[in-house]
């Protein structure tokens, strides 16, 4: 029997891998540093898991076990075995019928060109991080998620993002469930993006509680005329030549954007209904 639904703030960034790799060893110990320290203000233990791939596929990431500077070395002494995918922490006590207090991923994206694995993708963007804090556990989570995010985007040149509040784990549609916080990364990347269809620096998907947008993401480069919009609680400039946004409150799960923020923002068409 699955527990009643907690509620969770998370953070989910989108950056590139040109400047700086989320595989390189000094800023994957930074930034696995941060966000163990944001997922242990829940008072969990944190548990690592990870992808590391080899020659022919061969898993060469350490193995499942407690988060520790050990075990942190140990994965920066594995990437020179293969090539590394992603990393997981979270609450050691998460099973099928206990969801996380707390969830923390870093997830690189990678495609094909040519029939050579690149880390070019169709998609636009090359890395993934995120951070989700039970509410419940953590006093005013979706703000210290909001602080965190100025360091975590310079650490993986991140150019998207959006931090949710008041979100279940999952999303329950009929006796299905989706979007759950521990793929968000897919969610919110390829799934959203029609897989290159469209590309993550040019439009957006949907609006969350914040949105940090990228000046290409705009329709209309008016970040007064924004603050004037009916639900928006603040507007401002943040370093990179983002703009943060943010909302009074977070919109229904899967509903659309008001018409009056397309003025400003490009977001992705809907898709057709199938005849």
């Amino acid at each position: 029997m699955k527990q009643l639904p907690s509620l969770y703030s998370v953070l989910v960034l989108f950056g590139k891998e040109i400047d700086r790799s989320v595989a390189s060893p000094a800023n994957f110990a930074d930034l696995t540093e941060q966000i163990a320290s944001l997922l242990v203000l829940t008072g969990c233990r944190l548990t690592a898991r990870g992808t590391i791939l080899g020659a022919k596929w061969r898993k060469v990431a350490p193995r499942r076990g407690p988060w520790s500077p050990v075990l942190r070395d140990k994965y920066i002494g594995s990437f020179g075995a293969g090539s590394f995918r992603a990393l997981e922490l979270f609450d050691s006590r998460w099973h099928d019928d206990r969801f996380p207090n707390a969830f923390g991923s870093i997830h690189k994206y990678f495609d094909y060109s040519r029939g050579v694995e690149t880390e070019r993708t169709d998609i636009g963007a090359e890395n993934n991080v995120t951070v989700a804090l039970r509410e419940d556990l953590v006093d005013n989570a979706f703000e210290r998620l909001k602080a965190a995010s100025h360091d975590l985007l310079e650490k993986i040149d991140g150019f998207y993002g959006t931090i949710e509040s008041g979100v279940p784990w999952e999303q329950p549609v009929g006796r299905m469930f989706e979007d759950m916080i521990d793929i968000r990364w897919h969610n919110r990347g390829d799934n959203d993006y029609g897989n290159g269809e469209y590309q993550v620096q040019k439009m957006v998907p949907r609006l969350n509680r914040g949105n940090l947008l990228c000046r290409t993401q705009f329709t209309h480069y008016d970040l007064q005329g924004l603050q004037k919009l009916r639900g928006v609680t603040s507007v401002e400039k943040w370093p990179g030549g983002l703009t943060y946004l943010e909302l009074n409150k977070q919109p229904e799960y899967g509903s659309k954007p008001p018409p009056r923020f397309a003025d400003f923002i490009r977001f992705i068409p809907e898709e057709e209904p199938d005849a």
